[in-house]
């Protein structure tokens, strides 16, 4: 506990998506962005997913339009395919998760988000990630919205920390689960105790709230916040913050 505390709960604010300016090109999930969080002392967040040839790559959306101007899904890429795709018309690819670890080298800390459908079978895309994960020496942690995919760490890798992410879903938010049954499941964290959290990261719009205050026992993250107004209510309200679009100042 004393180590996780030194650093996600009681180091630096953790920079979403790395440190990045997607309108002066800095893309969101690429290696410059990182590079960025490194050079300004920020602990990392990333997003991960598994790729048709069981490559794990930062990216964040499952469909590749937003980021990258092509129709398609990540997960059809391969690993040879990765470089073609640039990212917001930059000369960033879409790195793999061994790319962003080479780089970063425990310089600091990172907190890997986990990018599965809460209806997808757990083990094998995890089994992956952790193959990457269990051979990186520097400072890290996992988190993410499917309790289940926690459940299979919990069981298979439980030194590695695990966050549960939660929301209460607001209409607005591209990620929103189509089914009101899983939605509610998530928002009440019905399935919580099986995902054995070591800590808890929630929308900073939603709390405080009475769901999380059953977890006080563990620490307590938030995000996002996008400005200073932002970052200290969450301070106020929790252990740490992930923020975005600004430097934070405490």
């Amino acid at each position: 506990m004393d180590i996780f505390k030194s650093w996600l709960v009681e180091g630096s604010p953790i920079a979403h998506r790395g440190f990045f300016d997607n309108k002066n090109g800095i893309p969101e999930n690429s290696l410059k962005a990182f590079e960025n969080a490194v050079k300004h002392n920020y602990a990392i967040e990333l997003d991960v997913q598994v790729i048709s040839d069981n490559t794990v790559v930062v990216f964040h959306d499952f469909e590749l339009a937003r980021m990258t101007g092509q129709d398609g899904y990540i997960t059809k890429l391969t690993k040879e395919e990765l470089k073609s795709y640039k990212l917001l018309d930059t000369d960033e690819h879409i790195p793999t998760l061994q790319e962003v670890f080479d780089l970063v080298n425990g310089s600091v800390p990172i907190l890997v988000e986990i990018k599965t459908a809460t209806t997808t079978k757990v083990g094998k895309q995890e089994t992956y990630i952790l193959e990457v994960l269990k051979n990186y020496n520097g400072a890290f942690a996992i988190q993410s919205f499917n309790p289940f995919t926690l459940e299979w760490f919990s069981k298979n890798a439980p030194e590695i920390w695990r966050g549960l992410l939660s929301s209460y879903w607001p209409k607005d938010n591209p990620e929103r689960p189509q089914s009101t049954m899983v939605r509610w499941a998530l928002r009440n964290m019905i399935f919580a105790k099986r995902a054995k959290p070591n800590f808890i990261n929630h929308d900073l719009k939603q709390l405080p709230n009475r769901h999380t205050k059953k977890w006080k026992h563990i620490p307590l993250l938030s995000w996002v916040a996008y400005n200073q107004e932002d970052y200290i209510k969450a301070l106020q309200v929790s252990d740490n913050v992930v923020f975005q679009d600004f430097e934070p100042k405490v």
